[in-house]
């Protein structure tokens, strides 16, 4: 992306789903106290019955909201594909992930650039995005895919960082 890099991402351990959607409803709050305007609010949940504690606290909050979506959030395709970038982040052997975060977003590789990077990977140590970095080695990638997987790359890096700054 072209964005500028947006603010760190921040964790805290709750005691549980209620007290994890007051805090979200704080957080909230006090945003939208300090101008950030509510249609840019949005607060996702793991499983589909956080959806009644995470409202409750929303309306004592007095912040109007609306539950988007007759579907689970691991059901949307987004959800999935940053799921599979986070995983390959933390493990860079998981094929599967691997597989979906090749190809979200739309970068150029397909079925047989990411069977060609997944045959480069199993003949060294399995490390997925080692062979990613070492795509100009992958003789039948072509110059665009080869770039695509160098891309890939930096974001897996990059965001393996950000989780060892969690540990």
């Amino acid at each position: 992306t072209d964005n500028p890099p947006g603010p760190p991402v921040i964790t805290e351990a709750l005691r549980d789903e209620y007290e994890e959607a007051h805090g979200a409803a704080l957080w909230c709050r006090a945003h939208i106290a300090r101008g950030l305007p509510a249609r840019e609010v949005a607060v996702l949940f793991r499983a589909r019955a956080q959806a009644g504690p995470v409202a409750e606290a929303l309306a004592l909050a007095q912040i109007p909201h609306r539950v988007l979506g007759a579907r689970g959030p691991l059901e949307r395709a987004v959800v999935r594909d940053a799921l599979a970038h986070l995983t390959l982040a933390v493990n860079p052997r998981d094929r599967v992930a691997f597989a979906r975060a090749a190809q979200a977003p739309r970068r150029g590789l397909g079925p047989a650039a990411i069977a060609a990077i997944t045959a480069h990977a199993s003949a060294g140590d399995g490390d997925l995005i080692a062979a990613c970095a070492d795509a100009e080695h992958v003789t039948s990638l072509n110059a665009r895919q080869r770039a695509a997987a160098i891309a890939l790359t930096a974001t897996a890096r990059a965001l393996s960082a950000r989780a060892d700054d969690y540990d």
